[in-house]
């Protein structure tokens, strides 16, 4: 299945010139641990994601004024992104590869279509997984009613 299918595209955006503290207020709006940056407001293409825990550990905890700051000051470069018609699986691969547990899901031309998290994609690989964990109780199952 293609990320693009199960990314969720309700994503919460801001400019780069936004300060942390409106941006937190933004993520307490909506109910969201992440926005997604973009380079101004009418951008779609986005260069940064900064989280809840970014904010908390990055100004928070060493005591920097979050009105002082802006997004732009605390993005990573390169953002890991993935494209909507990447697999699960490669962008799990992509996941863990770089430590990140949220990425932009692009279009074509690099345009921001949504965000995929490790909470949408648990659902798509648990469901295989509770199967396979099934297998052996029911191989055994099996066996005994055959071999009667």
């Amino acid at each position: 299945m293609n990320v693009g299918k199960i990314c969720n595209r309700d994503v919460v955006t801001a400019p780069a010139d936004m300060t942390i503290a409106d941006a937190a207020v933004l993520m307490r709006r909506h109910h969201v641990g992440d926005v997604l940056v973009l380079e101004s407001a009418s951008s779609r293409s986005p260069i940064g994601i900064v989280t809840d825990r970014d904010i908390v550990v990055e100004i928070v905890a060493a005591r920097l004024d979050p009105a002082s700051l802006t997004l732009r000051d605390v993005i990573v470069s390169p953002l890991i992104s993935t494209h909507e018609q990447e697999t699960c699986e490669d962008t799990v691969r992509l996941m863990a590869l770089h430590g990140v547990r949220r990425m932009p899901v692009l279009d074509s031309e690099d345009c921001l279509v949504g965000v995929i998290t490790l909470d949408d994609l648990l659902p798509y690989f648990s469901a295989p997984l509770a199967q396979l964990s099934h297998l052996a109780a029911r191989g055994r199952r099996r066996e005994i009613r055959l071999r009667r």
